[in-house]
């Protein structure tokens, strides 16, 4: 072999060596927190469920080895079958999740369970985050994370499809109080702020997006987008808040920051460990501040493709008389 084969020879070998180290260090790195994993999701055919596994089948996140959706509505089953059609990783399970038997069969051998529990005023999530508390108490091998998040623009829970059903109605679309505000969320951000717990979050631990808010008034504007479509005050029902929370005024002492996110330690000192940085906030964390403006919700609302096409009133996303108006800041 002539001295420049050797070279180009010696060369190549240490290419091949170097991209293989990329390779290794890319499959073992902590961002890829997924990669041989067996995953599972309740709640799996819902808005966020689907979201969530469309990631995961992605790989941005490492490769889990399977998948395992668990949910009580068959066809929307069906149709996530066909969509995946071909993807041996995923198993679908149909079940409900109050059926002990059922959940604890599909449990065995996952290392990573999501679970969406239905929301009730926000009283069953609160439930659910003193349940984990409870649980890291007791099972010290597995780690608790809870996230705590706002309106997710598609989800169940969401205002949005209530005002769009009204507006395909003509109206008139409800609005409980004109100034009663909502934290916003799009899928993709709420399936971030998921993954980063999964990523970085310590047992016991609530993460919590910086995220804006909006006026709910601002935006059935912005659904309504300019057609002549009536809004009313129904007035708040019972239970019901003027302004979001997600940190409480008690939890702002125990309140950090990680990276774009509000980290609360929990309340029970077995479990709240060294505080590793001084607390971030100095009062509660509620959607009466930040508002985005009346524009802001529209462009929102607009990339997230929730706005109806209109029939022949002009070019979608344009209001008459000219651009949207600011709202109140």
């Amino acid at each position: 072999m002539s001295r420049g084969a050797q070279d180009r020879a010696t060369v190549d070998g240490i290419n091949q060596r170097q991209e293989d180290q990329v390779l290794s260090d890319k499959k073992s790195s902590p961002d890829r927190v997924f990669d041989g994993k067996r995953v599972l999701i309740t709640g799996g055919t819902g808005s966020l469920g689907q979201a969530l596994l469309h990631r995961l089948l992605s790989g941005d996140a490492g490769q889990p080895s399977s998948t395992i959706v668990f949910s009580r509505d068959e066809e929307k089953q069906h149709h996530l079958r066909i969509k995946y059609q071909g993807a041996n990783e995923i198993a679908f399970w149909i079940g409900d999740i109050r059926d002990y038997a059922a959940v604890s069969a599909c449990l065995r051998n996952v290392d990573i369970v999501f679970n969406e529990p239905v929301n009730v005023m926000g009283m069953t999530k609160a439930l659910q985050e003193r349940l984990f508390a409870t649980a890291s108490l007791h099972t010290r091998e597995t780690r608790f994370v809870v996230v705590r998040y706002g309106n997710v623009l598609v989800s169940r829970g969401s205002v949005i499809p209530l005002f769009n059903d009204q507006i395909r109605s003509g109206g008139p679309v409800t609005i409980t109080h004109p100034d009663m505000t909502r934290f916003m969320l799009g899928l993709d951000d709420a399936v971030d702020t998921i993954i980063a717990a999964v990523r970085e979050g310590r047992t016991a631990e609530t993460y919590v997006p910086r995220i804006r808010s909006a006026r709910v008034a601002d935006v059935a504007t912005a659904l309504i987008d300019g057609r002549p479509i009536k809004t009313k005050i129904t007035g708040i029902r019972p239970g019901e808040k003027l302004h979001e929370i997600l940190v409480s005024e008690e939890e702002c002492r125990r309140t950090f920051a990680r990276a774009k996110y509000y980290v609360v330690r929990s309340i029970l000192p077995e479990l709240s460990g060294p505080d590793m940085d001084e607390p971030v906030l100095d009062r509660e964390f509620n959607s009466a501040e930040n508002l985005m403006t009346l524009d802001e919700v529209h462009k929102m609302m607009s990339d997230a493709n929730l706005i109806l096409p209109h029939r022949g009133e002009g070019r979608r996303g344009e209001l008459p008389g000219g651009p949207i108006r600011s709202g109140r800041q």
